[in-house]
């Protein structure tokens, strides 16, 4: 009934050193190893001058957030992908989408609190689900699944508004 392909269910088993995991927590625990050290084995790799590269006699420009008006808060509103994962929270694309116009004031005011208090909501916003993604190979091999964070849907309105910026 629905576009989306068959889902892709959670790995049965990882292999690691010779030792199955296939407990769910051993399991987790397993690719949150992994996941966590591929990052940081990938950031070792990039020297920081090769992410802020800073040419000599250039100015160093300011960055700074500026506030959101409510036809801004609208268009985003409309534009969520209806499709995507349901986050933490249990609201959905759709319920935001629908009711737009109604919680379009509030959202505003809230967005805008986090901007000019410098301050991303804590904990609530700040946590998501991850969830390991099958690519292609061998399923019990850690390296053949990457992570995916399922947020919601709220941080994501915000993190949109700060990336325009």
């Amino acid at each position: 009934m629905s576009s989306r392909k068959t889902k892709s269910s959670s790995p049965q088993c990882i292999v690691v050193d010779g030792a199955e995991h296939t407990t769910p927590a051993s399991i987790a625990s397993v690719l949150n190893c992994y996941f966590a050290s591929s990052g940081r084995s990938l950031a070792n790799k990039i020297s920081a001058a090769a992410m802020f590269p800073v040419r000599s006699g250039t100015k160093l420009q300011s960055f700074s957030l500026y506030e959101v008006d409510e036809e801004t808060v609208i268009k985003h509103l409309l534009s969520l992908k209806t499709n995507k994962a349901i986050g933490l929270d249990n609201i959905t694309a759709r319920l935001l989408k629908c009711g737009a116009r109604v919680i379009c004031p509030s959202i505003t005011k809230l967005l805008n609190l986090s901007i000019r208090t410098s301050n991303f909501p804590e904990t609530s916003w700040k946590c998501s689900k991850v969830a390991a993604l099958f690519k292609t190979g061998d399923r019990t091999n850690a390296s053949n699944h990457r992570p995916i964070s399922i947020l919601r849907t709220m941080s994501k309105i915000l993190g949109k508004f700060v990336h325009s910026h």
